[in-house]
C-alpha cells in the first residue's frame, strides 16, 4: 500500500477517497517514470545501458544491494521457500564440519585435532557460537545478503571471531561516491584492498563508525561474478520478483478457495423478504448484509412454499493450471539459485537416473560453497589457531603442521544403494582410497579401524563369556573362530603343518624320493656300484641300514 505524503494524510479526513486516489496516482507515476529496477521487476522490455552495468560497484548498483539485503531478509523471515531454502543451503553445505589433521606424527594428529576442536568453542568474541554454528550463518548471509565478514581479535592471549553482517560493511545509509571507496571497502590505485570501513548499528538503526579494518584483520566472505566487485550481491536478488509473485498467488487462491468453502447452500425464494421466509434465517437481513442460516448436522430444515434449497457446488480450487503455474515459477527460481527443481520445491519427481543426476548437480552446488568458505575463512582460521598454538608451546611443532583436511560428513546422494556399490568398486579399483571414503562420512581411516577391532574384541569376549560361538552372534565375519584360533597357535609357537607320515618315503619327503629313484635308476645302469649307493642311502638320506640293504641286496636282482 502506498504511503500517504503530508497533503494527502491532512486531506484525508475530509475526503478520503480523494487521497487515496492521488496517492495511488502518485505511485503510478513514480514508476513510470524512475529508472527500471530488475529487483522490482518493472524493467521487462527495455534494454539495459552502460549507465546500470558497466561498473559493478556504481551508485545504483550500490542502491540495488542494499535493498536485496532488506529484501532477502524480509523474504527468509516471512517466505516458507526463501525460509527453507536458506537453511537447505546452511545445513548441506557445512554439515557435520570437522577438521582433520593429517601430518605424519599420528600423536600430532590427534593433539592437533583436539586442540583445535577445544578452541572452536571459545573462538566468538560474544561468547555465543562454536565455529561450526559461525561458518553455518556466514553462509546463510552470504547466500541471502550476499557477503558476511569476521573481524580477527586478539583478546588476552586468545584468538577471537567479531561477526560482521553485510550492512555494516560501510554505512548502507551514506554510500560514498568517491572513487577509491566502494561502499566502505577503500581501495588504492590497483584495486588492492586498504582498508574495511566497519560500523556500528544500534536497535533504532542508526549507524556510527567502528573503525577501519585491514585487509589482514578481515575476513571477507561472498561470492564473486565479477573480476572488479568488492562487494557480493545477494544470491537471492534473480528469484526476489518470483517468490514475490508465488506468494501473491498463493494469497489470492486461498482467498478464493476460502469464499467457494464459505457457502454450504443457498435458498431461493419468490419473496425475500416475506415474514414467515424470514424467520427461517439464523441471523436475519441486516442492512446490506444477508441473511444466514447455519449448517447444523442431523438437522431438517422445514421451508414455505416457494423456496427452494440450492448446495453450493464443490469447489475446484486450486485447478491443474494454477499448479502448473507454481511449478513453472518454482522452475524458475531453481535456475535462478543453480539447484534442482526437486530440491527446491518437489522430491517426489526424483526417481532412477534423474535423481542421482539432480543430487548430483545439488551436491556440487553446495561443494562449490565450502570451497569457498574453505579458502576465505576455515584454512585461515586453523592456520592461525595451530600457530599460535605452537608458539604457546600448548602443542607439539611438527614440520608438516598446516596439513590437513576438512571433512562435511557424507555426501548428498539420492540412492544410497547405488553409491555404497560404486565407492566399494572404486575402492577396489585403486580409484579411491579408503581414507578418502572414510573422509566424506565425516570420520577417519584409523577410526573406522579402530572401531571395527573394537566390536570384533567386544564379540570374542561375550562369546567366551556366554558359550556362544562367534558366527552367531555377526553372520558379517568370515571363519572368526578359526581365525581366532590360529592366530592364537601362532602366537603361542603352534605349528600346524601335519607329521610326516610313517615309512621311508614319509621320512624323506617328496624331493628326498625322488633323489633315491635317480640313485636305483644309475645303480640298475651300472653307473655306480651297490655299496656305494648302500651308503649314500644311509648317510644322505638317513635310511636305516637293514632298509637299505632290503632295497639293494648283494644278488642282483631287477629293479
Amino acid at each position: 500500500m502506498p504511503k500517504l505524503n503530508f497533503l494527502e494524510s491532512a486531506l484525508g479526513g475530509i475526503a478520503p477517497n480523494w487521497a487515496g486516489g492521488h496517492a495511488a496516482a502518485r505511485v503510478r507515476l513514480k514508476q513510470f517514470s524512475e529508472e527500471p529496477d530488475w529487483a522490482d521487476n518493472k524493467a521487462r522490455g527495455k534494454s539495459a545501458t552502460a549507465t546500470d552495468q558497466a561498473s559493478s560497484e556504481n551508485w545504483k548498483k550500490q542502491r540495488e544491494r542494499v535493498t536485496a539485503i532488506w529484501d532477502g531478509r524480509a523474504m527468509g523471515e516471512n517466505l516458507c521457500v526463501i525460509a527453507g531454502l536458506l537453511d537447505k543451503i546452511a545445513m548441506y553445505t557445512v554439515g557435520n564440519m570437522e577438521y582433520q589433521p593429517t601430518t605424519s606424527d599420528k600423536k600430532a594428529n590427534r593433539e592437533y585435532a583436539d586442540y583445535f576442536h577445544e578452541k572452536c568453542a571459545t573462538m566468538d568474541i560474544t561468547g555465543r557460537h562454536r565455529m561450526k554454528t559461525l561458518a553455518e550463518l556466514g553462509v546463510r548471509a552470504m547466500f541471502g545478503d550476499g557477503e558476511h565478514g569476521w573481524v580477527e581479535h586478539m583478546v588476552d592471549g586468545d584468538y577471537k571471531l567479531q561477526a560482521i553482517e553485510a550492512d555494516r560493511i560501510g554505512n548502507p545509509q551514506n554510500l560514498s561516491q568517491a572513487e577509491d571507496n566502494y561502499g566502505g571497502i577503500r581501495v588504492d590505485g590497483r584495486g588492492k584492498v586498504l582498508a574495511y570501513e566497519i560500523h556500528k548499528r544500534n536497535r533504532s538503526n542508526m549507524y556510527t563508525k567502528e573503525g577501519d579494518i585491514a585487509p589482514e584483520r578481515f575476513i571477507h566472505l561472498f561470492r564473486p561474478t565479477r573480476v572488479d566487485q568488492y562487494h557480493g550481491v545477494s544470491i537471492l536478488k534473480p528469484v526476489m520478483p518470483h517468490a514475490r509473485d508465488l506468494y501473491e498467488l498463493f494469497g489470492y487462491e486461498k482467498i478464493a478457495a476460502k469464499f467457494a468453502a464459505s457457502y454450504a447452500g443457498f435458498i431461493q425464494t419468490n419473496d425475500p423478504y416475506s415474514p414467515d421466509g424470514a424467520n427461517t434465517w439464523s441471523t436475519p437481513k441486516r442492512g446490506k448484509e444477508s441473511a444466514t442460516m447455519e449448517a447444523m448436522g442431523g438437522t431438517m430444515q422445514k421451508v414455505t412454499r416457494g423456496e427452494n434449497i440450492v448446495f453450493a457446488p464443490g469447489t475446484q480450487r486450486p485447478s491443474g493450471a494454477f499448479i502448473a503455474l507454481v511449478q513453472a515459477i518454482f522452475r524458475e527460481i531453481a535456475l535462478g539459485t543453480n539447484l534442482p527443481y526437486g530440491f527446491i520445491y518437489d522430491m517426489a519427481v526424483f526417481g532412477g537416473v534423474t535423481a542421482r543426476l539432480e543430487t548430483q548437480q545439488a551436491d556440487r552446488v553446495f561443494r562449490r560453497f565450502r570451497e569457498i568458505l574453505i579458502n576465505t575463512f576455515l584454512d585461515r582460521v586453523k592456520r592461525k589457531v595451530l600457530l599460535l598454538g605452537i608458539a604457546k608451546k600448548d602443542i607439539r611443532a611438527v614440520k608438516d603442521w598446516n596439513k590437513g583436511q576438512w571433512n562435511f560428513g557424507a555426501s548428498l546422494t539420492g540412492d544410497i544403494g547405488h553409491q555404497v556399490q560404486a565407492d566399494s568398486a572404486m575402492i577396489n579399483y585403486g580409484v579411491k582410497t579408503r581414507t578418502q571414503w572414510a573422509a566424506e562420512l565425516g570420520s577417519t581411516y584409523e577410526e573406522l579401524v579402530e572401531q571395527a577391532a573394537d566390536e570384533v574384541q567386544h564379540l570374542q569376549q561375550v562369546s567366551e563369556e556366554r558359550g556362544i560361538p562367534i558366527e552367531l552372534l555377526s553372520a558379517s565375519l568370515a571363519n572368526p573362530t578359526e581365525t581366532i584360533a590360529n592366530m592364537a597357535k601362532a602366537k603361542a609357537g603352534i605349528s600346524d603343518e601335519p607329521e610326516p607320515p610313517p615309512g621311508m618315503f614319509g621320512t624323506i619327503g617328496d624331493k628326498g624320493a625322488k633323489g633315491v629313484i635317480d640313485l636305483l635308476s644309475a645303480v640298475g645302469r651300472g653307473e655306480i656300484d651297490r655299496d656305494s649307493a648302500r651308503m649314500t642311502l644311509v648317510t644322505v638320506y638317513g635310511m636305516e641300514p637293514g632298509m637299505a640293504e632290503a632295497v639293494l641286496p648283494d644278488t642282483e636282482q631287477p629293479i
